[in-house]
């Protein structure tokens, strides 16, 4: 689990995980730490730094698990190519 962090606040957890043979980005869950799973905002900006990762490790596309906060399934939900 990697921590999500909002400025100095820990605001959430991801589970990611690299496939290398299959060039594919897994964000098996995302959890938000209490109070801070209704905020729309970090979702928006945690899908974009998602997105970095994926650029930097060369992935071909992001698959997204079901777990994670619901008002932040609008911006980490479904695959990316």
């Amino acid at each position: 689990m990697l921590p999500i962090l909002w400025g100095t606040n820990l605001v959430g957890r991801i589970d990611a995980k690299f496939d290398r043979n299959l060039n594919t980005l897994s964000i098996n869950s995302v959890y938000a730490e209490p109070g801070y799973g209704d905020d729309g905002d970090i979702g928006e900006r945690l899908s974009e730094r998602v997105e970095d990762l994926r650029s930097f490790l060369g992935a071909d596309k992001i698959l997204y698990g079901k777990i994670m906060p619901e008002k932040w399934r609008k911006f980490l939900s479904g695959s990316r190519p």
